[in-house]
Parts: C-alpha cells; structure tokens; sequence
C-alpha cells in the first residue's frame, strides 16, 4: 500500500496524526 501524496500532505499537516491518536488511545496510547 503505498502512501499517496494526499497522504503525506494530512500527514505533514498532522491531521492523520490526530486521527490516529483517536484511534490508539482506544488501543494503545503511548504517545
């Protein structure tokens, strides 16, 4: 799976990052 320039853009802007952070602190949140 290969990450699309889209991607990285939210990923340079943080915004997956908050997404995820959602994500994990249900899971695992070692942040």
């Amino acid at each position: 799976m290969k990450t699309p320039t889209r991607l990285a853009a939210l990923v340079e802007e943080g915004l997956v990052d908050e997404v995820i952070g959602q994500l994990m602190s249900g899971k695992e949140a070692t942040v």
